[in-house]
Parts: structure tokens; C-alpha cells; sequence
């Protein structure tokens, strides 16, 4: 009786009041399987366990035909409760008079009326001198006339007695005779039964199932059921079952409930066909914007009249709710009343409707998601935006062949930008089916279609799916047969073009370079892109958007590649569209040194063209919007968009060795150690199957550098030197200059530095800073101090630092946020201990904001250590008391140096080293090499390590 105890505890209230009050009258409604039934069967139950009188019949559809049976039904339950009885009991009514020279015959003697009334009036009575007696009569509804009246005069003629008559009563349904029934009910209490809240559904399953639903099932039962108790509990039963191996089901929208589609048949079905055929269409629109009177008129052939007269009825029944789109106030009946109906009804329905909302102006999407509902795919003449709409629906729910004609009829009827839409959605979906049909399908349309818009998108499908899906011998003779199709047209070389830049990505980008001024007539890129030959520019500035990205790689300068990467997405038509990455690698060049306001404008542009079925991956777009938001140091954007980026590439077996993948992952495994989340990056790194040896290939370069900084953040130097040497070795394999890498700008020199190698960091950062100098940024410029700094001793490295802050403060960027904390870093020891503070305050604000949860707890640390407030265990105060010559070992046993290699470094004794190394142990409170690792769990402690502090109270060796 979840959910039903308060009315229980109001029908023993009315049970005592009888006592004193005579007659009571209750009535309980409610909508179907709501309980009505279970309540008095469990109210009647306690009166007799409790040693109480009460006795309970139930009016049956058939009494409307035979007047006497509840008459009958009663006489006998009155015989049972009067006649001796035996057991636990006999305590409470020794004895009971038999009802009063009246037998029950079997027979419905009518004639004998007044003798039946008496005998009857006896019988209660005679209990209810006893105590109080519960009459309780089920489906009061259904009882007839004379049942009726022959009630009526057994009760007023008791009306003094203590007795609770306890009726249910069928909500909204009609009864046999409203009249005899208002005035027997007349003064009636009134319970109503409304579904169970959430937290009653969640008992209710709790008690029904083996474990213990979580919140987010509970919640779908709950909205599924309505909060029937029927309903919960015909479900519970079906989740048990389907959950002896595998556990609870995640959705339960496809379960069908026959027992309670079997009662709402039976119910409608008496009170007419016309209900059940509303019903149906109600369910049938279910999730698709409803129906209205109208509609339901239009479908069924009623009058307006007569269609509000049923609706009325069913909400009084409380099977719908009472609003202007008609809902199923159980949406498991929905589908079960739609499930019983064959699946042409269903489509015969749903294309019903969408013809007559259409024909009134509906909105299109409405009458779309009808089109696709049903399993038989429209005909006629559709306007082209509606099956556009109508094959979105079916792509959303997975119904292929649905969208595929749906699109076909789109392409016939419609022009323009909608014929280009259709006809390479169209295109995209047979190649999703069977690739090799599917292109060949792609192909025959180059020949067909003069649209060069069509056929520039057609090949931009083909590039892609043949960059996604490997051909073998079949690839050749396919790009054969497009360079016949498209011969003499503004098209003409792309299958050369694409033979040669399948995967431009796997190279060296010198290499490359060459092949692309091959195929643009050995001529510059950028002279290309500015000449007036108008029928060359579709192809080449594909190539063009390719070579920028390379240039920028290479280029000592990368102006020329920013302007060249501006020039290709300038270009009028649909140029960049003619090979999955030109779009991509054109914007990652914007927005890694560019403008990235420009970026973000072009990325808009191109997401409002994907559904004109772009070819560009939706995820490789996101991927630059996760490269810009990584520059401007919004680290949850970035991740957001890193993570979607890599949830279109999918994880397949090649996922590994695929170079966009590679970078997407090295640039997300970097996101993570910047917000403090190593675990994570790890875990990524070993998802994909690159956290061990790497294949060969300078797109790898991003990835071992996010892999340095976790290993370095983790204390283990040794392996972050091994990443930057492999990382170096890869990049001049490659001929790909560092400083062009925004990862690289912004942590390279630091993270030599931090493994001991200086004079490469002395390097980098100067060419860093020629890097900046030629793209003119202030953040650049910043970036590149701040990387000077890192290389630079004490008084430099200040001077470099508050020239960094200057520039990078105002941006209050993630670059800021790093410059402050090596400022307030390096000024620490210092006298001026309060610049420190403020610089490492600021740090920690914008550190906060950008979510760099890393540095921020670093700088946090070392505003303990500036205010003098730092923890005694294992603590970097311990790190305070270190001297130079302590922390110069320190450093390099951590880099992974013997005792014997430090020695010879130092050009001092082994014994000498071993005696530094035990006293610098023995003031961090670690026992040797082994718990080295261990002190890089503080954020803090290598910053304030290798900023080589003095000492305080200790002398200086």
C-alpha cells in the first residue's frame, strides 16, 4: 500500500465515527489501475484481522443485465460474517444469530423482495451491535436499478446502526443509473486517488525488484507510468525478468504493458469504438506535438461536437490530460495502445496527419517528424524544406531507408541550396551504407550534374570517405574515373591533386610542400591564390589551405603562412570543401598565431553550412575551436571541445597512427595536466595506446610534449628527457620548426630547463623571441620573455619577467597567469617579499578562472612559503633550509644523475655528494632516491627547488 497509507488512515476515521454518528458514506475514484480495488481490498482485510466486521462484494459488467447479483453477492457475504465462527475469532463473538429465517437458494428470487430487505436488515444489525461493519461494494458503477434501491432501503433502515458503507467508483465513466447512484452517494466522502509521487515510485520498486533502482530509473518509471501503481508494479515485474543476467535495462520506452492495454481495451471498448479509435490516434501522435479536436474530427469522420463529447469523458476517466494538445497521461499506454495496432495503421495515421497539418500550414518540423515516423515512406509532392526536416528525424532515430527516400524526393523537387543539400546528404548516406556502392553512386553524379556547387560538395564526399575508409586497388580506379568526369571542368586535376595529398599528415612537410607546388605548376602557393585565373581556384586553393598549414610548420616566419591560410578560406566558391583537412588546416593556422576572432568568424560560417553536408568532419572543426580556446587559456572550453572532437573520430585500431587523432589527444592530454587532472591524461594516453614506444611521424611532436609535462609533474625527469629528446629528434627529422607549436611557446623552455637541459632552453627561447618579432603580438612577445626568463639567471629572469607581466596582465590570459607565478616565483627570497605576494595573488585569480587547477594550487603553495605560513611535515619550508650546493645535487639525483655522474659533474668527491644528498633528505623528511617522486605532489615544490633560493639561517656553499 505504498503511497496509500494517509487514505487508509481516512477510512479508519470514518470507520470510529460511525460509532457514534451512525451511517457513514466514502466513496473512492480514481483514474484507471490507480487502486480503487486494492485499497478496499486492504481496508476490509484490516477490519477482520483486527477482529471487526466487514464484508465486501463487487458489482460486475454483466449486474447491468442481471439486477439481482449484487443483491445476491451481499446476502451471502452477510450468511458468512453471522454464521459461527471458529479459531482466533471466536474471542471476539462467541456466537451469531443466523440471518433471520432466510437462507441463500442460489437463485435470484426477486418477487421476494420485502423478505430479502428484512432479512438483510436483520443481518446487520445483528453485526453491528458488535461493532462497527464496513459494507464495501466495488464498481458501484456498474450496479443497476433495483440493486440500487433494495441497498438504499437495507441502509436506511439502519441508518443508526455504526456502519461505514465503502463504495469505489469508476472516474468519468457513466453509471447504470446516475440518479439511484447520486442519491445512494448523497453527503458521500470523497477520496480521490491520485498516481504516486517519485519518491513512492522508488519505494514501490524497491519493494518490487532484487536491488534497489538508481535515482535516474526511478525517475523514468515515475514519467513513464505516470505513477500508476498497476502500471510500476506490470513493469517491475517485466525489469525482474530482463534483469536476471544482465542487470536493469538503461530506457524503458519500448516496453510494452499488455495486461494494462488489456484493461483500457476492455474499458473503452464498452463505452464505444469510436473512444478506442480517438485514443489510438492520440497515442499514435505521441511525441510528435500532439492532436487537436480538429484533428481527431478530421480522422475519424465525427463532428466537432461529438469528438469533444468523447475527449471530455476520457479526461473525466483521467486517461488524458486536460490541454490543448491532448497528452496520455500514462505514456506506457501510448505505446502499448500503439504497439497493438499494425504497423500500417500506424503509418496510414501518421501520414494522415501530416497531409492535414500541411494543408493547414503547420510548422514543417512538426509534419516532418510524422513523414518519418511512419515505416512507409512518403509520396507525392513534398515541398523540399519538409523532407529535408522529415530526413533529419529519420537520421535522428536511425531509420535509414526513410531518410534515404526522403532525401531522394528532395533532390527531384527541390533548387538551389536545397537540391545541393539533398543530393550530398544523399550522397553521405549511401557511402555510410556500403562505401564502395555508395561512391560509385557519388561518382556517376559529377557527370550528371552541372551545378558546380553540387559537384564541388560531391567531391568533398568522395575525399572524405576515401581519407576515412581504405579502398585498396578499388581507390585507383575510382579516382580514374573521376578525373575522366570531371575533365575539362574548373574541377579538373582533383583526382591527381588527391592521389598525391590522401593523407598529407604522414609525410615530412618539406616533402610534401614540393608535391603541392607540383600540382601548382611549381608556383608559389600565395601567387597562385592571387592570379585572376578564376578556373584553377577551386582546386588549388584546397591545396593552397594544405600548404599553409606545412609552411607554418617549416617557416622560420610565419606571416607568409597566416596570409596564405587567409587567402584559401577568402577565395569565393567552394574550394575548401575539396579535401576533408583544407578547412581545418587553414583555420589551425589562424588559430594558433592569427587572429582567433577570425577563426571563431569562419568556424560560425562553416558550422551553419553543415547541413548542407560539408566535407569537413564536424569533429575536426571542433578541434580548432578547442586550439583557440586553448590559446585564450579557457581551459573547460577547450576540453569540451577536445572531447567531442575525439568522440567523432571514433577509437578504431588505426586510431593510434591516424595524425589528427594523435594531435587531438596530445593537445587534450595537455588540457588535463594544466587543470592538475595527471590521472586523467594518463588514462587518455593509455585509451588510445600511446603512453610506450611511439611509431615514427612529427605528428607525434604535440603528443610527447603533453607526455613530458605529465611525466615532468609526476618527478619523473628522466622520462620527460627522453620525451623531449625523441620530440627533438622527430621535429628535425622533420624540418618543423619549434617555436611554431603554441604548446611549445608555451611550456617548451620551462620543461627543459626542469630536466637539465639550459643551453637548449637558451635556444629555443631565442628563437622563440625572433618568432615573436615577426608576428608583432604582445602575447607573443610575452610568451617569448616569459620562456627567456626560464632560461635566465636570478637578475635577468626578473627583469624578463615584469616585461612579460606588462604585456600579458591586461589579457588576464592563462599565459598571465603562468608569467605572475614565475615572478612571484623568483621574487620570493627576495627583499621584495610583497610584490611576490601580489603577483602570486593575481596568479592564483586568474589561474582560478582559466581552470588551470595545477598552477593555481602551485601558486597557492608558494603564497604559504612568501608568507612564512608554510606546513611542517615534509614541507617546503624543508626546501627553504636547503643550501645552494644541497639543491645543485638535489637537482640533478632527481634528473636521474649517479652519485658517481654528479661527482664528475661537480668536480667533488663521491663521499661529498652522498653527505649533501643525506642532509637535503633528512630536511624534507624522505629516507632516499626512492620517495623522490613523492615531493612532486606538491605542486609547489619544484618551482621553489629549482628557482635556487637562498637558503635562510643556513650559509651558502
Amino acid at each position: 500500500m505504498v503511497g496509500r497509507l494517509a487514505h487508509l488512515r481516512a477510512l479508519r476515521q470514518a470507520r470510529s465515527v460511525s460509532a457514534d454518528a451512525g451511517l457513514v458514506r466514502v466513496a473512492v475514484t480514481g483514474g484507471p489501475a490507480v487502486g480503487r480495488s486494492t485499497l478496499l481490498d486492504e481496508f476490509v482485510g484490516a477490519c477482520r484481522r483486527e477482529g471487526g466486521f466487514a464484508v465486501r462484494v463487487r458489482c460486475r459488467l454483466a449486474d447491468r443485465q442481471a439486477p439481482t447479483a449484487l443483491v445476491s453477492d451481499l446476502l451471502r457475504c452477510l450468511a458468512e460474517e453471522v454464521s459461527p465462527v471458529s479459531g482466533a475469532r471466536r474471542s471476539t463473538c462467541e456466537t451469531r444469530p443466523p440471518l433471520l429465517g432466510w437462507q441463500p437458494t442460489g437463485t435470484d428470487d426477486w418477487a421476494d423482495r420485502d423478505r430479502q430487505v428484512s432479512a438483510a436488515r436483520a443481518a446487520v444489525a445483528a453485526l453491528a451491535e458488535r461493532g462497527p461493519l464496513v459494507v464495501a461494494v466495488d464498481d458501484i458503477t456498474y450496479a443497476g436499478r433495483p440493486a440500487l434501491q433494495w441497498l438504499r432501503q437495507v441502509l436506511e433502515g439502519c441508518a443508526r446502526l455504526p456502519i461505514l458503507l465503502l463504495v469505489s467508483v469508476r472516474a468519468g465513466e457513466p453509471p447504470t443509473t446516475p440518479e439511484q447512484l447520486a442519491e445512494m452517494l448523497t453527503d458521500a466522502t470523497w477520496l480521490e486517488l491520485d498516481g504516486l509521487t517519485e519518491a513512492e515510485t522508488g519505494d514501490l520498486l524497491c519493494a518490487l525488484l532484487p536491488s534497489r533502482p538508481p535515482g535516474r530509473l526511478v525517475a523514468e518509471v515515475h514519467r513513464w507510468c505516470g505513477g500508476s501503481p498497476y502500471m510500476i508494479g506490470e513493469l517491475a515485474r517485466i525489469l525482474h525478468s530482463r534483469s536476471a543476467g544482465s542487470g536493469l535495462p538503461q530506457s524503458v520506452d519500448e516496453v510494452v504493458l499488455h495486461d494494462a492495454l488489456r484493461l483500457v481495451h476492455g474499458r473503452l471498448n464498452r463505452l464505444g469504438t469510436a473512444l478506442m479509435r480517438i485514443v489510438e490516434i492520440i497515442a499514435v501522435a505521441q511525441g510528435h506535438g500532439g492532436v487537436d479536436a480538429a484533428l481527431v474530427a478530421h480522422l475519424t469522420g465525427l463532428d466537432v461536437h461529438e469528438v469533444l463529447t468523447a475527449l471530455d469523458l476520457l479526461i473525466r476517466m483521467r486517461l488524458i490530460g486536460d490541454a490543448e494538445s491532448l497528452p496520455l497521461r500514462h505514456p506506457a499506454l501510448g505505446t502499448a495502445i500503439a504497439a497493438s495496432m499494425t504497423a500500417m495503421a500506424r503509418s496510414a495515421t501518421h501520414l494522415s496527419i501530416a497531409e492535414y497539418l500541411f494543408v493547414r500550414n503547420a510548422p514543417a518540423d512538426r509534419i516532418a517528424s510524422h513523414l518519418t515516423a511512419s515505416t512507409v515512406a512518403p509520396s507525392g509532392s513534398w515541398p523540399a524544406q519538409i523532407l529535408l526536416q522529415a530526413a533529419d528525424h529519420a537520421r535522428e532515430t536511425g531509420a535509414d531507408g526513410v531518410e534515404g527516400r526522403c532525401l531522394e524526393l528532395a533532390s527531384r523537387v527541390a533548387t538551389g541550396t536545397q537540391h545541393r543539400e539533398a543530393m550530398l546528404r544523399l550522397a553521405r548516406l549511401e557511402i555510410r551504407r556500403d562505401p564502395e556502392k555508395g561512391l560509385l553512386a557519388a561518382v556517376a553524379v559529377l557527370s550528371e550534374d552541372d551545378d558546380h556547387a553540387v559537384v564541388a560538395g560531391m567531391l568533398g564526399q568522395i575525399g572524405r570517405a576515401l581519407y576515412e575508409t581504405e579502398l585498396g586497388a578499388h581507390q585507383s580506379d575510382l579516382l580514374d574515373r573521376i578525373d575522366t568526369s570531371v575533365r575539362g571542368t574548373v574541377f579538373e586535376g582533383w583526382a591527381e591533386g588527391y592521389r598525391k595529398l590522401h593523407r598529407p599528415f604522414l609525410g615530412r612537410p618539406v616533402q610534401v610542400r614540393r608535391r603541392i607546388q607540383g600540382l601548382l605548376g611549381r608556383r608559389d602557393a600565395m601567387a597562385v591564390l592571387e592570379d585572376d585565373d578564376a578556373d584553377r581556384r577551386p582546386v588549388q586553393s584546397a591545396w593552397s589551405a594544405l600548404d599553409a598549414f606545412l609552411r607554418y610548420l617549416v617557416d622560420p616566419d610565419p606571416r607568409e603562412a597566416v596570409r596564405e591560410a587567409r587567402r584559401a578560406l577568402g577565395q569565393d566558391g567552394a574550394g575548401l570543401e575539396l579535401h576533408p583537412l583544407a578547412r581545418t588546416a587553414a583555420l589551425a593556422v589562424l588559430a594558433d598565431v592569427g587572429d582567433r576572432h577570425e577563426a571563431i568568424s569562419w568556424l560560425d560560417r562553416f558550422d551553419r553550412s553543415e547541413s548542407e553536408g560539408q566535407s569537413s568532419p564536424t569533429g575536426w572543426l571542433a578541434s580548432v575551436r578547442g586550439r583557440i580556446a586553448l590559446a585564450a587559456g579557457d581551459l573547460d572550453e577547450a576540453g569540451s571541445c577536445l572531447n567531442d572532437a575525439l568522440w567523432e573520430q571514433g577509437e578504431g585500431p588505426d586510431a593510434s597512427h591516424d595524425p589528427v587523432t594523435v594531435i587531438l589527444v596530445g593537445l587534450l592530454a595537455d588540457v588535463h595536466v594544466s587543470r592538475g587532472e595527471v590521472d586523467d591524461a594518463r588514462t587518455l594516453l593509455r585509451r588510445f595506446r600511446l603512453i610506450d614506444e611511439l611509431p615514427p611521424g612529427w605528428h607525434y611532436c604535440e603528443l610527447l610534449l603533453a607526455r613530458a609535462r605529465m611525466r615532468a609533474g609526476e618527478g619523473d625527469l628522466t622520462g620527460a628527457r627522453r620525451d623531449l629528446v625523441d620530440l627533438r629528434a622527430r621535429a628535425h627529422q622533420a624540418g618543423i620548426r619549434l617555436p611554431g607549436s603554441l604548446m611549445w611557446r608555451r611550456h617548451g623552455a620551462d620543461l627543459l630547463v626542469a630536466v637539465g637541459r639550459r643551453r637548449q632552453a637558451v635556444r629555443v627561447a631565442a628563437a622563440q623571441l625572433r618568432f615573436a618579432d615577426a608576428v608583432g603580438s604582445p602575447l607573443e612577445r610575452g610568451r617569448a620573455l616569459r620562456a627567456q626568463a626560464c632560461a635566465s639567471g636570478t637578475a635577468e629572469k626578473h627583469r624578463l619577467l615584469r616585461e612579460a607581466v606588462a604585456l600579458l596582465s591586461p589579457a588576464e590570459s592563462l599565459d598571465a597567469a603562468h608569467a605572475l607565478a614565475d615572478l612571484g616565483s623568483a621574487l620570493s627570497g627576495s627583499p621584495t617579499r610583497q610584490e611576490a605576494i601580489a603577483a602570486l595573488t593575481q596568479a592564483v585569480d586568474i589561474a582560478d578562472r582559466c581552470a588551470a587547477g595545477a598552477l593555481a594550487l602551485r601558486s597557492r603553495r608558494q603564497l604559504l612559503v612568501a608568507h612564512e605560513r608554510a606546513p611542517r611535515q615534509m614541507s617546503l619550508r624543508g626546501v627553504l633550509t636547503l643550501t645552494r650546493r644541497e639543491r645543485q645535487i638535489l637537482i640533478d639525483a632527481i634528473r636521474g644523475a649517479t652519485n658517481n655522474g654528479i661527482a664528475q659533474t661537480r668536480h667533488i668527491t663521491r663521499r661529498t655528494v652522498e653527505l649533501h644528498l643525506s642532509s637535503a633528505y633528512r630536511k624534507l623528511g624522505i629516507t632516499g632516491r626512492i620517495d623522490l617522486p613523492q615531493l612532486f605532489r606538491d605542486p609547489a615544490f619544484w618551482p621553489l627547488l629549482a628557482d635556487g633560493l637562498p637558503a635562510r639561517g643556513s650559509p651558502s656553499n
